[in-house]
């Protein structure tokens, strides 16, 4: 807080020991006080919602030192809007005032009304419009509706997983990426045309059909000059920098041994169960058939997790913590983050988040919420959870100090 603050916060102390109200000063008899801090204190809900500019700076902080939740829920904030309509309707002296209903006067504005009546009379005539997806909606709605059959009934740490019917079956697996383009011979003349550089799968004049600037074409020196220095397509061969980008990208890569051909050395993990190794795509796609099942059962075991932190796990360069679940049993889990921090999502009407260090928060004592977890075998020859962004977990803390 700075010097202002730092008076105003006096100020507010000097009148709470007077046993005055914060806005109005008034001595009180009777006070309400702010059920967030359970500090200020005020002789009306007027002042109360005058003051809350001013206050709620103040109450975050108060909020944040006691422990206590500095949001509102959906409840308060119904019941705040009760009170704020409560206090419209109050006068000074305490008692309600009734709001003064619009009577119509006797012989006057009858012809308002007549109209409309008429014009209510009208609207109801009118046939609703008929939305030409009805029909398909209502198919969607069917299907969302349907029961889905889990592919496991319990995980490792007692989850049930649902998935669809499609995916159970694995015809969705690995749809689309390493397929094979399905081409067809051109029909039209610019087949045989060798100037067209148009896509040979599309027919002729078709809208998104486009010249590949990045091929070769029968053009003069003089425009490829020009293409040259404009920039358009031909880059000069830079291998300094073609290094750097295969560096780069074996550094993605990982140690292992394919899950095909069994030759170790750089492999990719399946992207969808992070279990399988491959040297390659091709490696891949051939063992596709009989990964593909597990792949789908690993996918329908994964649920979000709960456990709690007993003790922390000695890592040199990592966080680390030792974890039990409601089974009793325990397992590792290690942070891969890019971050020693982790953002505590406060939520409510402001929706800000809290960042804390990791090593406060690994605590025993804490639990921790897993979000789709799974196994991963540390270089180290044991096995645990890896956890390699921070918002895949949350952290309940039960230690009011955090």
């Amino acid at each position: 807080m700075d010097e202002a603050e730092v008076k105003k916060w006096m100020a507010i102390k000097e009148l709470q020991d007077r046993n005055r109200c914060i806005k109005c000063k008034r001595p009180l008899d009777e006070f309400v006080v702010c059920e967030r801090c359970l500090e200020f204190k005020y002789c009306s809900i007027q002042c109360l919602e005058d003051n809350r500019n001013d206050h709620l700076r103040f109450c975050n902080v108060i909020g944040l030192l006691k422990g206590r939740l500095t949001r509102l829920t959906d409840e308060e904030g119904e019941r705040m809007e009760k009170l704020q309509e409560k206090a419209r309707l109050l006068n000074e002296d305490g008692t309600l005032r009734i709001p003064p209903k619009e009577v119509l006067k006797e012989g006057g504005n009858s012809s308002e009304k007549d109209g409309n009546d008429k014009m209510q009379a009208d609207a109801e005539k009118i046939k609703p419009r008929k939305n030409k997806h009805s029909k398909t909606e209502q198919k969607e709605k069917a299907s969302e509706d349907k029961p889905v059959k889990p592919l496991i009934t319990s995980g490792q740490f007692g989850g049930a997983a649902k998935v669809g019917q499609k995916i159970q079956s694995g015809e969705s697996f690995g749809e689309g990426w390493w397929s094979q383009r399905k081409t067809e011979p051109r029909t039209d003349e610019t087949a045989t045309d060798p100037n067209s550089t148009s896509s040979g799968d599309k027919p002729k004049n078709i809208k998104e059909e486009y010249d590949a600037p990045y091929l070769p074409t029968a053009a003069s020196a003089e425009v490829i000059l020009e293409k040259a220095v404009s920039g358009l397509e031909i880059v000069k061969y830079d291998p300094k920098q073609a290094g750097e980008r295969s560096d780069r990208a074996k550094s993605s890569l990982t140690l292992g041994k394919c899950s095909f051909c069994g030759i170790e050395g750089p492999v990719l993990k399946c992207s969808r169960c992070k279990i399988a190794n491959y040297c390659d795509k091709n490696c891949q796609k051939a063992d596709y058939k009989k990964h593909s099942n597990i792949c789908n059962m690993v996918l329908g075991s994964r649920c979000h997790v709960m456990v709690e932190i007993i003790d922390e796990h000695p890592h040199p360069f990592r966080f680390g913590a030792i974890v039990k679940d409601a089974m009793g049993q325990t397992t590792q889990v290690l942070f891969y983050t890019d971050t020693p921090y982790y953002n505590h999502r406060m939520g409510g009407m402001f929706g800000w988040s809290v960042p804390i260090p990791l090593s406060r928060c690994i605590k025993p004592g804490n639990f921790l919420l897993i979000l789709e977890a799974h196994w991963h075998h540390f270089l180290d020859g044991t096995r645990g959870i890896r956890v390699d962004d921070t918002d895949e977990v949350f952290f309940v803390f039960m230690d009011k100090e955090v």
